[in-house]
């Protein structure tokens, strides 16, 4: 799972084998991976799920960061044009510290905050506006649009909502579908509403 900063050689790549992988394909998928920045795999495809909407998503969230940053100060009378510099320069100073020292990013947070100066008192003001539970419910809602478990969610709330007896678009939607005509013999029809589960299963597992 690659992002886009592949096309500069700074992507991490996480990825996922079976236990029939061989040690020379894990070898081999290795240097694919440090061809394009570097990566670590990972245990589980719930991993892989989760990690689409994280490092898979690239330059989308600094750059949503930088965006801010650029929004508020031209607000104050900096130049759209100074702004913008300004921005990509703390997103390009940041990746340049971190790869070059290898310090973990909360022990550097931690040291602003320590110090108790400007950079603190806007720490401090993220953080009190509910900072960390912005992120975690915006990854939240990307692992919900990872494709496969969209759509089982939804067929869990339709089934839940049939359950309960409660009314929802969803269910209306379902129930509104016509009956089959002609259903098959027990055995023809549990064979086929298998088939088409197991079949589900794989495509979903391709997708993530």
């Amino acid at each position: 799972l690659p992002n886009a900063a592949a096309d500069v050689g700074a992507s991490y790549t996480p990825w996922c084998a079976t236990p029939a992988v061989t040690k020379a394909d894990r070898a081999t998928v290795r240097r694919l991976v440090d061809a394009c920045g570097t990566g670590d795999e990972v245990p589980r495809e719930a991993d892989i799920d989760y990690l689409t909407g994280h490092s898979g998503t690239g330059p989308a969230y600094p750059a949503l960061l930088a965006t801010a940053l650029i929004r508020d100060a031209v607000a104050r009378g900096i130049a759209a044009d100074v702004a913008r510099r300004a921005a990509v320069g703390i997103l390009i100073g940041t990746g340049r510290l971190f790869e070059k020292t290898g310090e973990d990013p909360a022990d550097t947070v931690a040291a602003f905050v320590d110090y108790r100066g400007v950079t603190a008192a806007a720490i401090l003001a993220m953080r009190a506006a509910g900072f960390d539970t912005v992120v975690a419910a915006a990854l939240a809602a990307a692992l919900a649009r990872v494709p496969g478990r969209e759509a089982a969610a939804s067929l869990d709330r339709v089934a839940a909502d049939l359950a309960t007896g409660r009314g929802s678009d969803d269910l209306t939607r379902c129930m509104g579908q016509p009956r089959p005509k002609r259903l098959p013999s027990r055995p023809f029809a549990w064979l086929g509403a298998t088939a088409v589960i197991r079949w589900q299963e794989m495509r979903a597992g391709r997708e993530g």
